[in-house]
């Protein structure tokens, strides 16, 4: 009887106990399931955010370039201006000299040699030279004329460049406001999202839904598309895309057993992001876990590809050659620092990019 009491006892821990775990699976699953739905919800938020940032930088680019074409023109004016005054200062001078001139000579020569008939020779000569000196001083009168009206044109176009000017940096100012506030709104949505994908397990799925989704978008485009000339990659060809550390390298290993597939190259917000070779722009946009992409078709199924970036400075259809600027460093894709992620794909299959870079 006590056995059987005992081993009922027994049965009755192990079946409170076997509820004990299930209801706590129960509980963790129901966690997780909510994780994961504001995970979603978070990364959308960040392509927002992030989005928001890159269109308010590059307004603010165009605005410096604004800027900047203002103030060369406001310093060609003002160089026209002080040209022009110089030019007034000796025209000026010129008539003084000329009205001067005439004056001495009108002092009773003219008189005398009209009243002199038997000199007619010098007379027709004097009569001449009033005439010349008659019409250098008309055409003196003309040039200070003219000068003085393009100094005032002058002064004209320098006062509406001013205010343009200003104008333009009061706009530049509410943007770099603006800008400031997308930021901080990004850093509470990075700050949320680390905060989640704290759990290990998390975290890897996510890796893995990225690289699952940038494959997709990543599909080897038909070469129907691809401009015939270009032709490929070639190994130990290439320069990096920017200088600098690479922090991640291609297959080092990364949290719950991934690993990268490409490199992560630190450098400054803003650096120029350089094409690798000749090509065409097949993809522009934000990518979860990637950033603002862009990807360069080089022909004959090869890839390259350009993440976490501040600003992308081309769109799909457009052609590329080696070195020219593409983009530019950020940390998109809630990246904690600013780097550039690379990659190179040749039929779909991702390769170590060292093998192309130049020696």
């Amino acid at each position: 009887m006590l056995l059987t009491s005992l081993a009922f006892a027994d049965n009755q821990v192990s079946q409170q106990q076997l509820d004990a775990v299930t209801h706590q699976l129960a509980k963790n699953k129901h966690a997780i399931g909510q994780a994961k739905a504001l995970l979603a919800t978070l990364q959308k938020n960040l392509k927002q955010d992030e989005l928001a940032i890159s269109n308010q930088q590059a307004k603010i680019s165009k605005t410096i370039t604004k800027v900047h074409s203002l103030q060369r023109q406001l310093s060609q004016l003002q160089d026209q201006a002080t040209a022009l005054e110089q030019q007034q200062e000796q025209q000026q001078k010129l008539l003084k000299a000329q009205i001067a001139a005439a004056y001495q000579m009108g002092k009773g020569s003219y008189l005398k040699m009209l009243l002199n008939q038997n000199k007619a020779a010098e007379l027709d000569r004097l009569m001449d030279y009033y005439q010349y000196l008659n019409k250098a001083r008309f055409e003196s009168i003309q040039k200070l004329e003219q000068t003085t009206e393009q100094l005032k044109q002058n002064q004209v176009s320098q006062r509406q460049n001013l205010a343009t000017l200003k104008s333009v940096l009061a706009t530049q100012q509410k943007q770099q406001k603006q800008l400031l506030a997308q930021k901080s709104q990004r850093q509470q949505t990075v700050k949320k999202t680390n905060q989640l994908l704290a759990n290990s397990q998390l975290k890897k799925e996510q890796l893995e839904q990225a690289k699952n989704y940038l494959n997709e978008q990543l599909a080897t485009p038909s070469d129907e598309a691809v401009d015939i000339h270009l032709t490929g990659l070639k190994r130990h060809q290439l320069n990096w895309p920017v200088k600098g550390k690479i922090i991640h390298d291609y297959q080092q290993s990364q949290l719950g057993g991934n690993r990268w597939e490409g490199v992560v190259i630190k450098a400054k917000a803003g650096t120029p992001v350089k094409a690798v070779a000749d090509g065409k722009v097949v993809f522009a946009d934000w990518l979860r876990g990637y950033g603002l992409v862009i990807v360069l078709s080089h022909g004959h199924h090869y890839l390259s590809l350009y993440g976490y970036n501040q600003e992308l400075l081309l769109n799909v259809g457009d052609s590329v050659k080696k070195g020219e600027t593409i983009a530019t460093v950020g940390n998109t894709g809630g990246r904690p620092e600013n780097s550039l992620f690379f990659q190179i794909r040749y039929k779909s299959r991702v390769e170590n990019p060292h093998w192309f870079i130049r020696n």
